[in-house]
């Protein structure tokens, strides 16, 4: 995993303008609600919001519609891009070192680890801002993390059977979006998980791909 722990660094600081974004916009939401006097430092609904967590939460403020658009892009754009990396840059040496299944299964791995690594400092940002005063609930924190799992494994099986990356992300933000909206168990998010690796593991190799995207 050395040779994704690098790529991942790399790729954190091609993506620093994303990520001070987001803190600006986080940083912005949480002082909305301060000048507005909304107690969030005791408002359970706030917090969620803040963090992404995937439940329909009526909410009339624009600035957490945003936060939750901003995030679920961003982790689609991550996914697509660290995907592609090696596909797009080192193509040939790829497939003399490596095998179609043991890439993907490493590859989809890494970015499952990445991403509960961002989020999980995303959520250490909101309790930072939040002066730590709210009481931890893992099952919240757990949910969260597999809806973001959820939409990364969803947009690298978009990836792998669309040729165009701006389709791919389109089609990603719709699925994501209603996935955030209308699923609320844990359970189905495993199974979407479960059914998604299957078949990107079973489906992909190299010659599909690299005729797919860069024929």
């Amino acid at each position: 995993m050395k040779i994704e722990a690098n790529l991942l660094i790399s790729k954190i600081k091609k993506d620093k303008f994303w990520i001070i974004s987001y803190i600006v916009v986080l940083a912005v939401a949480v002082a909305y609600c301060l000048f507005n006097d909304e107690n969030i430092f005791s408002n359970n609904k706030t917090f969620y919001l803040l963090i992404g967590y995937p439940k329909n939460l009526t909410n009339d403020k624009f600035i957490y519609t945003l936060i939750n658009l901003y995030t679920i892009v961003y982790f689609i754009y991550f996914t697509i891009t660290y995907f592609n990396y090696e596909l797009e840059n080192y193509c040939d040496n790829l497939i003399i070192r490596e095998k179609s299944k043991k890439w993907i299964i490493r590859k989809t791995l890494a970015i499952i680890l990445s991403i509960i690594l961002i989020k999980i400092l995303n959520i250490i940002l909101v309790l930072f801002l939040y002066n730590y005063s709210y009481p931890f609930d893992y099952k919240i924190i757990f949910f969260t993390l597999t809806y973001y799992i959820t939409i990364s494994i969803n947009s690298i099986l978009i990836n792998i059977v669309i040729k165009n990356n701006a389709i791919v992300i389109i089609l990603s933000l719709i699925l994501s979006t209603l996935i955030f909206h209308y699923i609320e168990n844990v359970i189905t998010l495993f199974a979407i998980i479960i059914i998604s690796l299957i078949f990107i593991i079973t489906y992909f190799n190299f010659k599909k791909i690299f005729k797919l995207k860069y024929n």
